[in-house]
């Protein structure tokens, strides 16, 4: 069963490597994306955390976000 910040964490990775947001580029803040996706700013951070781990992003601060190149 996949977990809500799963499934928006893979929907995040996909846009990446799709090249939606490329290298550099700043992703939607936390509660920005959260009122878009209709998802709480936990689910957002979860998955942000997430893709944290994985080296694709990284946090530069409370609501700046940017893809790693």
């Amino acid at each position: 069963m996949d977990l809500l910040y799963d499934r928006l964490a893979a929907d995040l990775r996909e846009h990446i490597e799709q090249g939606v947001y490329g290298a550099g580029e700043r992703l939607p803040g936390v509660r920005a994306l959260s009122r878009t996706r209709g998802v709480s700013v936990a689910t957002v951070l979860a998955a942000y955390r997430r893709l944290e781990a994985d080296a694709l992003i990284e946090a530069l601060g409370a609501d700046r976000v940017i893809v790693c190149p």
